[in-house]
């Protein structure tokens, strides 16, 4: 990459094509090989040097160029870049930014060195000139999670905006959430950083601290009063309590729910909290927002109608189920496309958790299908389940149910399926028929005893 290099104010852009970089770099010159080309250092075969910053005097040997240096933190050049510093008594150009608007004290913020950082600023760096891509040296070192850096660029007093956005729109105080670091998040806070200032996918620091289950954190944008609308969505309808409820953050959870954050707040692809919560299992913050008595839609439903009792049953979490259940959520809520909570539970395998919604009474036709026809027996039978299969017969299942291309739970069965339900056939059967001899028994006449007659006068025979 042809690099060029411009000294620049903290307000004013990087020049990103400068006049004397040639169009068309020939094959084998410096700037076919990514070198930085300035106009004032005359190129091989030209003559002798012309002399610092192209004043045509002689350059002290102790004063670095900072060009010089910019290249060599461009690429990656760390050791180099130090040596350079520790034998400089001056930095010219100290400010030099590369094609992408970025300084050498920003690329030393990015990779996290502080030792470096705090000598370029002892060399007078300008810690706020910003990179219209990248931000500040103080966002770069934030988002990279490096907090000795970030504190002692804010120690500096020349870090610039605490408010600095990055293209994206993040900040610093947003990439301080999202690490974790209360020591930076206070200093950000007690510097006047706005906590409610949203970036990327419309994310605000409060989002970042939920998603990353660091509740200090969250409690303490919460305590500002500045962070904004707690159930502020981002581009794809999730709040902050979403991404701590996926995630089975309990901590932040409970600082949010505490809040006033909605644990029923609709998102058409995520659903709610409480179905995030459920999705993934997470039995305490399920309990946790069942416990506001703020959950007035327990479905909870997205765009296809899973809601948190089908999103709890289809991950086989029969915890959750229970308490669902207990709370009013019905077991035989159906998805629009994927039929009830009973089949997409057979289909999972979780016949432990299809045992349980059974139990309750309330999982609705033991027949129902999804889209393509398939009940839970035909799951059963497909996934060779012959305890699974035999339950779902005694729950009142039917064998000749039809699924997709006519595919029924006796055709797919395996020959362990296939007498499984012979057998439970046979048992059937032969209950029945007791039952009906039982029946016929019950029904018959019972037996008259003769008449005793007198025997004739004067017999004395055993006739009488």
């Amino acid at each position: 990459m042809v690099v060029g290099l411009e000294k620049v104010s903290a307000d004013s852009a990087p020049a990103r094509n400068p006049p004397f970089l040639p169009a068309s770099p020939a094959l084998g010159s410096p700037a076919s090989h990514g070198a930085y080309i300035d106009p004032s250092t005359p190129q091989a075969g030209a003559g002798p040097s012309a002399g610092a910053a192209g004043t045509g005097s002689p350059m002290d040997a102790s004063s670095l160029d900072g060009k010089a240096l910019l290249q060599a933190c461009d690429t990656d050049s760390w050791n180099e870049a130090k040596s350079m510093l520790a034998s400089a008594t001056a930095v010219t150009d100290i400010d030099a930014v590369d094609a992408d608007g970025r300084t050498s004290i920003f690329l030393a913020a990015r990779n996290g060195d502080p030792d470096m950082v705090e000598r370029l600023l002892a060399f007078g760096a300008d810690a706020s000139v910003s990179s219209k891509l990248s931000g500040t040296p103080l966002v770069a070192a934030c988002l990279s999670g490096h907090e000795a850096v970030a504190v002692a660029l804010l120690a500096s007093a020349r870090a610039g905006s605490l408010d600095a956005q990055e293209e994206k729109g993040t900040t610093a105080l947003y990439g301080a959430a999202l690490l974790g670091s209360m020591r930076l998040v206070g200093l950000l806070l007690d510097g006047g950083a706005d906590p409610s200032l949203a970036g990327w996918r419309d994310g605000t620091p409060l989002r970042a601290a939920a998603q990353g289950g660091h509740a200090d954190v969250v409690a303490a944008l919460l305590a500002t009063g500045r962070h904004g609308d707690i159930d502020a969505k981002t581009s794809g309808g999730r709040t902050s309590l979403h991404f701590a409820a996926a995630a089975g953050h309990l901590g932040a959870a409970r600082a949010l729910l505490g809040a006033g954050a909605n644990p029923c707040a609709h998102s058409s692809l995520h659903g709610s909290p409480l179905a995030a919560a459920s999705s993934a299992g997470h039995a305490e913050v399920v309990s946790a927002m069942l416990a506001t008595g703020r959950c007035l839609d327990l479905s909870g439903a997205d765009a296809h109608g899973r809601g948190a009792m089908y999103r709890a049953a289809e991950g086989g979490h029969t915890d959750v189920v229970a308490m669902l259940t207990e709370a009013g959520a019905s077991p035989a809520a159906q998805s629009r496309r994927e039929g009830p909570p009973l089949v997409a539970t057979a289909r999972g395998g979780h016949f432990g958790t299809v045992r349980a919604l059974l139990a309750t009474g309330l999982a609705g036709d033991v027949d129902a299908a999804c889209g393509d026809g398939r009940t839970a027996l035909f799951w059963a039978s497909r996934l060779d389940d012959v305890a699974a299969v035999r339950m779902l017969l005694d729950a009142g299942a039917s064998r000749p149910a039809h699924g997709l291309n006519g595919e029924t739970p006796a055709s797919i069965a395996t020959w362990d399926i296939t007498r499984a339900m012979r057998e439970w056939q046979e048992g059937q059967d032969g209950r029945a028929t007791a039952a009906d001899g039982a029946g016929a028994e019950a029904s018959a006449p019972e037996p008259v005893a003769p008449a005793r007659r007198d025997p004739p006068h004067g017999c004395a025979c055993a006739c009488a």
